[in-house]
């Protein structure tokens, strides 16, 4: 469907619980798909077709492994898969937050969607990047590094989980292809869901990092942020789920505390992406 609204023609294209905005151009081509690839080997992204007539974009073709699905959270059951290094204590399944969640095997599980210009966060306007994720377990030994959201050579969401000291949720923003800044803050992830939320305004580079609706971090970029053509990754090496992802071209929060969302967000005019990750169990595209 189209709709006209502050001069641009905007196409909201509803692909599996994928919202997408596209400003200025004649066809969608952001796509989200989920893939796994064998460890060891490289990922191969997905490349963008060629504009078409048509508004509706092609079929893109995914590989996943079994674990690396959409499963509704009413049929979770506990998987076991060859690659997957052991962890420190007994891994629990994800329990009903919003109908259903984005399931990982932690290896090398990721949903992606190939650079397009509407992807280009931070460039003339602000972001905001939000999502739920899940912690299974204890603080693994040694630590490790799971990525969340990531366009790498822009920005990145990690955790770090450690036994000592306190897990970090990471925000860190690049100002050239080869240097960042990384923000963080020290918390204990307990099993269960946690909901994080990230701001950069593009006006005076000013960023901020909200870990279960609380600002903990409040700083100022020492240059603008990096425009990236890198595609967007979800979930890379982060087990077991994600849960409802959103990004926005404004800074949706500029307090202290802000609401922790208790139902699904809807699209509005400064939705650049919305996933639910509500679509049948074997879902591949998003």
């Amino acid at each position: 469907m189209t709709r006209l609204i502050r001069g641009f023609l905007l196409f909201s294209i509803l692909l599996a619980g994928l919202w997408v905005s596209q400003r200025d151009q004649t066809v969608p081509v952001v796509l989200a798909q989920v893939t796994s690839t064998p460890v060891g080997q490289a990922f191969a992204p997905v490349v963008l077709r060629p504009a078409q007539s048509s508004t509706t974009p092609p079929p893109v073709t995914a590989t996943l492994s079994p674990t690396a699905t959409h499963t509704p959270v009413a049929s979770l059951t506990p998987t076991t898969t060859p690659t997957v290094t052991p962890t420190s204590t007994a891994t629990t399944m994800p329990s009903a937050l919003f109908e259903s969640v984005l399931l990982l095997d932690g290896v090398d599980d990721l949903a992606m969607v190939p650079h397009a210009p509407l992807l280009n966060l931070g460039d003339d306007e602000s972001f905001t990047v939000e999502f739920w994720f899940y912690v299974a377990n204890g603080a693994p030994f040694p630590s490790q590094l799971d990525t969340l959201v990531c366009q790498l050579e822009a920005f990145c969401l990690t955790v770090l989980r450690q036994s000592s000291p306190a897990d970090r949720v990471q925000f860190s923003l690049w100002v050239n292809e080869t240097t960042f800044q990384t923000y963080f803050y020290h918390v204990w992830l307990v099993p269960g869901w946690h909901y994080i939320a990230a701001t950069y305004n593009h006006i005076d580079q000013s960023l901020q990092l909200y870990v279960a609706g609380q600002r903990q971090i409040a700083e100022t970029l020492p240059a603008p942020i990096h425009i990236s053509d890198q595609p967007l990754f979800v979930g890379n090496g982060f087990p077991p789920a994600l849960e409802m992802l959103r990004l926005s071209d404004l800074v949706r929060y500029d307090q202290a505390t802000v609401t922790v969302p208790a139902v699904p967000w809807s699209a509005d005019d400064h939705t650049v992406g919305l996933w639910q990750f509500d679509k049948p169990a074997g879902t591949q595209i998003f």
